[in-house]
């Protein structure tokens, strides 16, 4: 092998290194991008299930409310009926 030889296969190893460095480092712009966007889904993701859980405490809450007033309505008939059934009796004791 002679030096002309020696100096073509190492500009062949140079260009073969040079493609390959471009290569990773392209594929390393590729896994940040892939990385980057994985990371707005998941903030996507977890931004929902936040937005989620607050209507379902909004429900539960507005569903404790509505049956104890339900339940208040309940109890203010039922004393009601009482006191027009003591009203009615004391009336008939006359």
């Amino acid at each position: 092998m002679d030096a002309d030889d020696a100096r073509l296969l190492a500009e062949q190893m140079s260009h073969t290194l040079d493609l390959l460095n471009g290569r990773i480092a392209a594929l390393e712009t590729r896994l940040a991008h892939q990385h980057e966007l994985a990371n707005l889904r998941l903030n996507a993701l977890e931004n929902s299930r936040a937005d989620q859980e607050a209507r379902l405490r909004a429900a539960a809450d507005s569903l404790v409310r509505l049956t104890t007033s339900a339940s208040l309505v309940q109890v203010a008939q039922a004393a009601f009926a009482l006191v027009l059934s003591a009203i009615a009796a004391w009336l008939g004791q006359r």
